[in-house]
């Protein structure tokens, strides 16, 4: 959709949510999450055909975050 409208991608980090209801589990504990709202990226240059790239590029940064934290 990105692409078809030539709208930026912001990457969203949520961190912390796995903690408060692990797989498998049926109920929520209380606690904290941090929520990283990215620069916005601009899908200029990709197309359907390159979209792997800009998919990677996203992914990339939302990864480094989290391997930050």
């Amino acid at each position: 959709m990105a692409i078809d409208s030539q709208t930026p991608i912001v990457p969203v980090s949520i961190i912390g949510t796995y903690d408060l209801m692990p797989r498998g589990s049926y109920f929520i504990k209380k606690g904290k999450v941090k929520i990283i709202f990215h620069p916005p990226n601009s899908i200029k240059g990709y197309t359907h055909e390159n979209m792997h790239e800009l998919i990677h590029k996203v992914r990339d940064i939302i990864r480094k975050d989290k391997s930050d934290k």
